[in-house]
C-alpha cells in the first residue's frame, strides 16, 4: 500500500517530469504546451525525412516506424497501417545529413519520403493525432521508452538534481539513444565522455554533461532548425497542433 510519502514522491517526479518536458517544448516549439505537437509532421529538409510527433520522430532515423508499427499493434486496422511499408523503406535509406546528397531540400531522405509516403501520409497522421487517443497514448509511452525513463536512470545514477535532469532528457530527446564511449554522438557516449566527476561521486552539484553540446553537432549532424533541434544518432531498425490530452 503506498503511503503518503509515497504519495508525495509520485508527485514530485511527476511534477519534475512535466517541468522537463515543458523546458524541452519550449525550446523546441517555442511553447510550454508539449501537447500541442502530437499532430505536428513536417519535412524540415534536415536530412532525416519528416518530422513529426511529441519528440520529433523521423522517417529516417526508424524510430517514426517503431511508433507506427507499435500503434498498429494497438490499433490493428488504422489509417496509419498502409503506410508502414513507406516508412520501412525511408528507414533502410537512413539519413543523409552527412552525405553529399544533403542540401537545401534534405537530400535523399526528403526524396523517399516524399514517393513512399506523401501528403497522404501527413494526412493520415494528423488525423490519428487528433482522433484518436491510441495514438497519442503510443506517442506519449515510447517517448517515455525511448528518451524519458533513461535519461531519468541517468540522472539517479549521477546524483544530478532538477535541472541536471532536465538537460538530460533535452540531450536525449536531440541526439537519441546509442553507446556509450562510442563516438556516435548519442546521449549514452556524450554522458560516458563527460568530462568531470558527477555529483554521486563527488561533492559539488552539476547540471550534467558539460562541454560535449557543440551547437553546430548532433550525433554527427548538424542541428536543426526550431521547431525541430533533434540531431538524434541514426537509430538501429526495431523489431518486427491541437490542444489534446
Amino acid at each position: 500500500m503506498c503511503t503518503l510519502g509515497c504519495v508525495a514522491a509520485s508527485h514530485a517526479d511527476q511534477t519534475n517530469k512535466e517541468t522537463a518536458l515543458q523546458i524541452t517544448s519550449t525550446a523546441e516549439n517555442s511553447t510550454k504546451d508539449w501537447t500541442a505537437a502530437y499532430a505536428y509532421i513536417e519535412d524540415i529538409h534536415d536530412g532525416r525525412g519528416y518530422t513529426g510527433g511529441l519528440v520529433g520522430f523521423t522517417t529516417a532515423t526508424s524510430d517514426m516506424l517503431q511508433l507506427v508499427r507499435q500503434y498498429v499493434a494497438e490499433q490493428p486496422g488504422s489509417t496509419l497501417a498502409p503506410y508502414l511499408p513507406g516508412l520501412e523503406a525511408c528507414a533502410d535509406r537512413g539519413v543523409t545529413v552527412d552525405n553529399a546528397d544533403y542540401g537545401t531540400y534534405g537530400g535523399g531522405a526528403s526524396d523517399i519520403a516524399a514517393r513512399r509516403l506523401g501528403p497522404p501520409f501527413l494526412a493520415a497522421w494528423a488525423d490519428a493525432a487528433n482522433h484518436d487517443p491510441v495514438f497519442r497514448k503510443v506517442q506519449r509511452d515510447l517517448r517515455d521508452a525511448m528518451y524519458w525513463e533513461p535519461a531519468l536512470a541517468a540522472a539517479a545514477a549521477d546524483g544530478v538534481g532538477l535541472l541536471g535532469l532536465a538537460l538530460y532528457y533535452d540531450t536525449a530527446v536531440n541526439h537519441g539513444p546509442g553507446v556509450a564511449d562510442s563516438g556516435d554522438g548519442s546521449f549514452d557516449d556524450i554522458r560516458s565522455r563527460t568530462i568531470g566527476a558527477t555529483p554521486a561521486r563527488h561533492r559539488g552539484r552539476v547540471a550534467g554533461p558539460q562541454g560535449r553540446r557543440d551547437p553546430g553537432r548532433a550525433g554527427h549532424h548538424q542541428l536543426r532548425p526550431d521547431p525541430g533541434r533533434r540531431g538524434r544518432a541514426q537509430l538501429t531498425h526495431p523489431p518486427a497542433r491541437s490542444r489534446v490530452a
